[in-house]
């Protein structure tokens, strides 16, 4: 075949050729089949133990390999890496490129400045993963991290803004496209889909198989064309247009697509979004200088991109620079949430294993605001911040409350144990409140197991200095675990039962009976412990009215990828619609099906640009994206891979 990469200006139309071929034809230059349909494309992508991507990352030469051997990441950067490798090095960062997360984004700094020094920072985040043991990796590994990151960040991306500012010149979309931030990101979502800034990656293939109508063979190396996909007629209508106005139900490859998908692909929507959104304030007039027609591209088959795209502009007035001096001060962010430091005044132990820490402003002045259900973020030395429940008197203005339960002899419970005693310094963010206590109408039910009373017992503080009706239940295996049990029999009489397995010769408190039998007439109902009394008690309420019942986690619930599929059902909030998921469709497939129009890249769960809020429902998470505390939570699930744990989930989608 011709082949697609010898004339760059002539890139799509040997693409377009080369998809209208039976089969996959061989380049003879660069000694590779080319896939260009974009079914072909999903599935060698969805396929990495048959078609590897180790090629995308060249060896050492000879001459050069015993010299770097142990000195250098053997394999570069994540690209070249299989699973089960690629996976769990991707863990650790993944979390960091959440789209909602991405503006507090600094620039990278040194490695081993970070492991003593952490910040909000990339490399910071890399450290916290892991210490908390999210992600096991050696010092390698988390350098070859860093050079793929920094150049995916930045090459990639110009090259997409210089090609689109190009295209959108040319073709008069310039104004048109700059009405909104909702106009540019269907304008880049087009862009990408149209002339993406990677034309396609290298595999190779693990095992002699049949593909299509072609016998592949070990070793046989494989040109896969995102680029190609993107323009296939059989998933978008005129494909060789650009149509900012295009709601195509197939998702562009210009992310690429299964594990190796972009991982910054949600910062680069933001970098481009702001980027065109700075190019307009700031360049009046702006129109392009070169031709069109005399465009000139790099060479080469995986990366795409202009030598140079030449603007022009028009000095902007003295009065338009005023104004926009003037905007910018008013609308400046207010900056993340600050560090406060703080003094140890007390540390007791509360309970076997709980010690409670009782933490003041250096000064003595008044500590932040909180209300019940709230916590903060505690700095655990080397293990960075923590989310511990405020448990002090909502009205105790000048002190606040933490118990910290020892989970085991490594980790930040062990050190806060060993070593947060009275007067030591600790540093603290927040408070922030995912909890909020709003009590029922006509009654309001605590149920906390173990260490889960934290949150709750500021809660019933304030469900009696109100006079509504309340009952808190304190669940436990054995009363010496049980901390303030004491101080709440004593608050709340009759109105706080206790119950102690031990107590009782073994047998739990019938969570299912009890909650069966309750007026569900203004009823809430607040439960925070174990997964397994949270899945008991959310098991039992699924069929409650939307906000009956609240739920505060400290772990994950355990799910994996693996783990049986079952149908459930999927309210749309907003508009009322009710679907259904079967066992082989995702949620993400579903809602798109259905008009939603939630944007993807990986469908592996690996890049959370699928991120739909919760409002009701307990999510099964198998993402590798979101955090042990965000999962806990269950405000937010990736629709491309996660599930439901009952039967129904309620989402903020139209």
């Amino acid at each position: 075949m011709a082949c697609p990469f010898s004339d760059p200006r002539r890139l799509f139309q040997d693409l377009a050729s080369s998809r209208d071929v039976k089969g996959f034809q061989f380049s003879e230059k660069l000694g590779v089949y080319v896939v260009s349909r974009y079914d072909d494309i999903v599935s060698v992508l969805e396929r990495p133990e048959l078609f590897s991507s180790r090629p995308t990352v060249p060896e050492f030469p000879p001459m050069v390999r015993d010299l770097f051997a142990h000195k250098v990441p053997d394999k570069g950067t994540l690209l070249a890496h299989d699973n089960p490798g690629h996976d769990r090095l991707r863990k650790s960062v993944a979390s960091f490129f959440v789209p909602r997360r991405l503006e507090r984004f600094e620039p990278m700094l040194l490695i081993e400045d970070r492991r003593n020094d952490r910040k909000d920072d990339l490399i910071s985040h890399i450290w916290n993963e892991r210490d908390a043991g999210v992600v096991e990796m050696t010092d390698f590994e988390h350098l070859s991290m860093i050079p793929g990151l920094l150049l995916a960040g930045h090459e990639t991306t110009t090259n997409v803004l210089s090609m689109g500012l190009a295209h959108l010149l040319h073709h008069n979309l310039w104004e048109r496209i700059s009405e909104s931030d909702e106009t540019r990101s269907a304008a880049i979502e087009e862009l990408l889909r149209y002339e993406s800034a990677i034309t396609g990656m290298w595999r190779v293939v693990t095992t002699e198989t049949r593909f299509q109508e072609t016998v592949f063979q070990t070793g046989d190396k494989l040109l896969v064309a995102y680029n190609s996909g993107s323009r296939d007629s059989t998933k978008f209508e005129h494909p060789d247009v650009i149509d900012v106005d295009r709601r195509p139900k197939a998702q562009h490859l210009g992310f690429g697509r299964g594990v190796h998908a972009c991982l910054g692909a949600p910062f680069a929507r933001l970098l481009l979004r702001t980027e065109l959104s700075v190019l307009k304030e700031r360049l009046p007039n702006l129109r392009l200088k070169t031709p069109y027609e005399t465009l000139k591209y790099n060479e080469g088959p995986e990366g795409r991109g202009p030598e140079a795209v030449r603007v022009s502009w028009d000095p902007p007035s003295h009065q338009d620079i005023t104004r926009r001096v003037q905007t910018n001060s008013a609308n400046a962010p207010a900056g993340r949430p600050q560090d406060l430091d703080m003094v140890v005044s007390d540390a007791v132990e509360v309970a076997s294993g709980v010690i409670q820490i009782t933490l003041q402003s250096v000064d003595g002045s008044e500590v932040p605001r909180w209300t019940p259900g709230a916590h903060i973020d505690v700095k655990a030395g080397p293990f960075g911040f923590r989310q511990y429940s405020i448990c002090s008197n909502p009205d105790d203005r000048y002190c606040l409350k933490i118990a910290v339960f020892k989970e085991n002899n490594t980790g930040a419970s062990h050190y806060i144990h060993t070593k947060v005693q009275q007067n030591s310094k600790m540093t603290i963010r927040g408070p922030r409140n995912n909890f909020a206590f709003e009590p029922g109408s006509q009654r309001t039910i605590f149920i906390a197991g173990g260490i889960g009373i934290t949150p709750i017992k500021p809660m019933a503080v304030e469900a009696k200095a109100r006079g509504i009706d309340y009952t808190l239940f304190y669940l436990g295996r054995q009363r010496d675990a049980l901390a303030f049990v004491g101080q709440l029999t004593k608050e709340h009489a009759n109105r706080c039962i206790i119950w102690v397995t031990n107590d009782h010769c073994g047998k739990r408190f019938d969570v299912s009976s009890y909650i069966r039998s309750l007026d569900r007439t203004g009823l809430r109902v607040y439960c925070c412990g174990s997964e397994d009394l949270l899945a008991d008690v959310e098991g039992n309420l699924e069929d409650a009215p939307l906000g009956v019942l609240r739920l505060e986690r400290f772990a994950i619930p355990s799910a994996s990828s693996k783990s049986e599929s079952t149908a459930f059902d999927v309210f749309l909030g907003r508009s009322g619609k009710a679907l259904r998921v079967l066992e082989d469709k995702s949620i993400l497939d579903v809602i798109n099906e259905a008009g939603a129009g939630v944007m993807s890249t990986c469908n592996k769960g690996l890049c959370g640009t699928c991120e739909v809020r919760v409002l009701s429902g307990l999510p099964e998470h198998r993402d590798a994206v979101l955090t042990p505390a965000e999962r806990a939570e269950g405000n937010t699930i990736m629709t491309c891979v996660s599930r439901c744990r009952g039967s129904k989930l309620v989402l903020d989608l139209w």
